[in-house]
């Protein structure tokens, strides 16, 4: 299986300090883990990225949620730690060297979910899953005077693009919940209506 990813990354509207991709609104976007099985927790060449402050929750609430991880979750939580370093910035660490995540567990049907998102369903911890794994496929970048929101196409992902456009989903209303969470109601009702006045004068 190819593992190509490419960013989308024409600039159309801009909120304070964040700048977003029309491809939020062009593009359309809705898992199918019935089709993919949740490839994006177990493809890739490195864990789910971490802001640094989660890294402190993951250490805060690992032992809450560690008996929903299977023995090569444990294994690789041991060897590496909760979370690993990386060029950059810090990620979930992974079992093997481009293996799944080590918080990834495989559900009755086979596909791949994860462990603190099962937790937090469950009431057990507080915290649902990494906002970068919340917002996919948008990718956020830091940079020192702004944040940029891209659509990061991924060919694992592609029976969730055709399953968003027969729903004519928007990328954006797919992770209503992930970017309310990242940034607030009023920032996701903000897009919504920039978005929504640009697609009616053009």
């Amino acid at each position: 299986m190819s593992l190509i990813k490419s960013a989308y990354i024409c600039i159309m509207i801009q909120i304070d300090s964040v700048l977003i991709s029309d491809a939020l609104a062009e593009e359309h976007f809705c898992c199918d883990l019935s089709k993919c099985k949740g490839a994006c927790c177990e493809a890739g060449e490195e864990g789910a990225p971490l802001k640094e402050e989660e890294t402190a929750i993951l250490d805060e609430i690992y032992n809450d949620f560690e008996t929903y991880l299977d023995r090569e979750g444990i294994d690789a939580v041991k060897a590496q730690g909760k979370w690993v370093k990386t060029e950059g910035g810090y990620a979930t660490p992974l079992i093997g060297k481009h293996g799944r995540c080590a918080y990834s567990i495989r559900d009755k049907k086979g596909a791949w979910s994860c462990a603190i998102e099962k937790a937090y369903a469950a009431d057990e911890v507080g915290w649902k899953k990494p906002i970068s794994c919340h917002l996919y496929p948008i990718r956020v970048t830091e940079y020192p005077t702004m944040t940029a929101m891209n659509y990061e196409q991924w060919d694992v992902c592609n029976d969730a693009c055709t399953l968003g456009q027969s729903l004519k989903l928007p990328i954006y209303n797919f992770c209503k919940d992930s970017i309310e969470r990242a940034y607030g109601e009023e920032f996701y009702q903000i897009m919504d209506e920039a978005f929504k006045r640009q697609q009616s004068e053009d």
